[in-house]
């Protein structure tokens, strides 16, 4: 199944944390105030990141900096993904990097080095002896700051870190907007006045970042609700659809089969 958007449950801990095996991930543009580091098992991932697609293969790893906007594209792979935490508060702007390589290809020194410290990070987690934590922090450090001094560059173009903090301003504010108003019947017109922007030129503003509509992009947000709600409730399919925001069962059951290959009945079904 997709993972479309990037649970926010974790980002406030202290601590990194890691979702382990993560079969065909695809999750849809999105940010994070942590390090993401994507180790590719098996398969291979498209990943889309500053306007660009990278192609990630069995070995190598992808590497996301902290509020970059970026998104995952993957059939019949698998993945590990290591959430480093970063500053809060800004304390330590990252705005003026970019990284100099997106995917660290394998058998180089960067890719065995990253290795051998998410290893260090997974055995503290695994393991929780005494002091833990501030291992698992310590190595999740190092391995930050490793990807800083080896694999960053100056961005020396302010226009390009302007419009770069304003795309992320953008996709905060609708990201915003729809948590609190999925329920309800959202046009491109509220949203784009929530926004502050023209109707056409949010569409094409937020097109061009995501790289999908508006309208697919709420629909995604929606269908991951309700693929949490079937998984973790006995609510029937009728209720699921009206609780997420879909006018009729009917729109509903067409979504997801679009986005997951089959319909509610078919995967509570399977996974009940």
């Amino acid at each position: 199944m997709s993972v479309f958007f990037a649970k926010k449950n974790n980002s406030s801990s202290a601590l990194p944390f890691v979702r382990a095996d993560i079969k065909n991930i695809n999750h849809l543009s999105d940010y994070s105030s942590y390090f993401k580091i994507v180790i590719v098992n098996s398969g291979s991932v498209e990943s889309f990141c500053s306007h660009n697609s990278y192609m990630a293969n069995e070995g190598d790893i992808i590497v996301i900096l902290p509020r970059e906007i970026h998104s995952f594209k993957s059939e019949n792979s698998s993945v590990t993904v290591f959430c480093l935490p970063s500053f809060k508060d800004d304390a330590f702007d990252l705005s003026s990097l970019t990284l100099s390589e997106r995917v660290i290809k394998r058998n180089t020194y960067l890719n065995s080095e990253i290795r051998r410290h998410t290893y260090s990070i997974s055995a503290e987690l695994n393991d929780k002896l005494t002091g833990y934590a501030y291992s698992a922090l310590g190595a999740s450090n190092t391995l930050a700051s490793l990807i800083l001094r080896a694999n960053t560059r100056a961005v020396s173009d302010g226009d390009e870190i302007k419009k770069a903090a304003g795309e992320l301003s953008l996709l905060k504010n609708v990201q915003r907007y729809i948590e609190e108003n999925y329920k309800e019947n959202i046009s491109l017109e509220s949203a784009s006045s929530y926004c502050g922007l023209s109707l056409f030129y949010f569409s094409h503003l937020f097109k061009r970042i995501t790289d999908i509509t508006f309208y697919d992009y709420l629909t995604a947000y929606r269908l991951d609700l309700a693929l949490d709600m079937l998984k973790n409730s006995d609510k029937k399919i009728l209720d699921v659809a009206s609780e997420c925001g879909f006018a009729t069962v009917r729109t509903f059951n067409r979504s997801f089969k679009s986005f997951f290959g089959c319909s509610p009945s078919e995967y509570l079904k399977n996974n009940k």
